[in-house]
């Protein structure tokens, strides 16, 4: 128990019994003798603390007295007085919490590239990252897309990004008469699948690793499926 509660504890409750019975029973009021001592010191939490000078502090039977108010302001309490049911309520400040550190910024996580073949597979579809090729055209990946659900599913090939040394690159940056025709020419029905490749644009500079985004979609329905992978070449 803190110094502080000591002594709320000690003077309070002396002062309670001291007051005897004239604050909660006027037809039983206890009259007693006590002295006032203005030769005490209070210490509260290691640092000295005046007596205001309305109060007195009073010594009977050997115990030390003071006003609940003055107790309550030196511990740093509120202190109410209910008239109707004669109650002191007496409650605790609490003391301000110490300052936190500021916490450390998270890093934003660096995408974790692994190498092919890599899958992405859900409810509706599968999805292959399968292989990485070269040739006299440029570079280009290979995927193949696996339907599970009803319905007629395809890549929107105009939605593919490439993110590669930190630039981001869309289809518009792939030579269209390298494009890859079946993803236009032919579909995906339920449990049927499609492969083809993916170009990348052309003149890039060396890289290890790559992001590819590509969306999905059924025929008929708005809603987009995407799909991300990163790639250590």
């Amino acid at each position: 128990m803190n110094k502080k509660s000591v002594l709320a504890i000690g003077l309070a409750v002396g002062l309670v019994f001291g007051m005897g019975t004239q604050a909660f029973a006027s037809d039983a009021v206890k009259r007693v003798s006590a002295a006032v001592n203005e030769t005490f010191r209070f210490v509260v939490n290691g640092e000295n603390v005046n007596v205001p000078d309305e109060y007195d502090v009073l010594v009977h039977n050997n115990r030390t007295y003071l006003p609940l108010r003055a107790v309550s302001d030196m511990v740093g309490a509120d202190i109410q007085w209910d008239e109707d049911s004669k109650t002191v309520n007496i409650t605790h400040k609490k003391a301000d919490p110490e300052p936190s550190e500021p916490e450390d910024p998270v890093a934003p996580s660096k995408p974790e590239y692994k190498k092919f073949p890599q899958i992405y597979e859900n409810t509706n579809f599968r999805v292959d990252a399968m292989a990485y090729f070269t040739d006299t055209y440029g570079d280009r990946l290979y995927i193949k897309i696996k339907n599970k659900e009803e319905g007629v599913l395809r890549l929107n090939s105009s939605a593919t990004t490439y993110e590669i040394n930190g630039v981001t690159y869309d289809f518009s940056k792939v030579d269209a008469s390298q494009w890859d025709t079946r993803w236009y020419t032919q579909y995906i029905e339920k449990d049927g699948d499609l492969e083809g490749y993916l170009r990348l644009p052309r003149n890039l500079d060396d890289f290890e690793n790559l992001t590819l985004h590509i969306e999905l979609q059924y025929d008929g329905k708005d809603e987009t499926h995407s799909v991300e992978f990163n790639l250590a070449r």
